[in-house]
């Protein structure tokens, strides 16, 4: 495991926590009224949103190959779809620990979120450092 990069990894994951939280409550607020189900639809939302900024943060200043050199030149389009792929599974994971933390547990949403985020901060990180970088 190399800290240093797991440390810009955990600002980049911060950050797009902070962008995702931000998203989710305003369409959370935003849709409740209208839309059964606005919950799930906003925590999609928000983590579609959070996902984007931090892949984004992180082939620009996270990941860093043996020469010193950031990623973002190297990086082909089948290592974009494991992105995505990687990305869709932690929405899946995302919205499940939602589901089981807001309608089975009955923890209120937003600290539900921040568990979730927490288990899937660790699974991004993992997955992208054995599958992408």
């Amino acid at each position: 495991m190399n800290f240093p990069e797991l440390c810009r990894y955990a600002v980049v994951g911060a950050i797009s926590f902070l962008f995702d939280f931000a998203l989710l409550i305003a369409a959370h607020n935003a849709l409740m009224t209208y839309v059964t189900g606005s919950l799930y639809l906003a925590t999609a939302f928000g983590f579609l949103g959070g996902l984007m900024l931090n892949t984004y943060l992180s082939v620009n200043y996270v990941f860093i190959d043996r020469g010193g050199e950031k990623y973002k030149h190297s990086l082909v389009i089948h290592d974009y779809v494991k992105i995505v792929m990687i990305g869709i599974t932690g929405l899946g994971l995302t919205e499940l620990g939602m589901y089981i933390g807001v309608d089975f547990i009955g923890i209120y949403y937003l600290w539900s979120k921040i568990v979730v985020t927490a288990i899937v901060f660790l699974w991004n990180y993992w997955a992208r450092k054995v599958f992408v970088f």
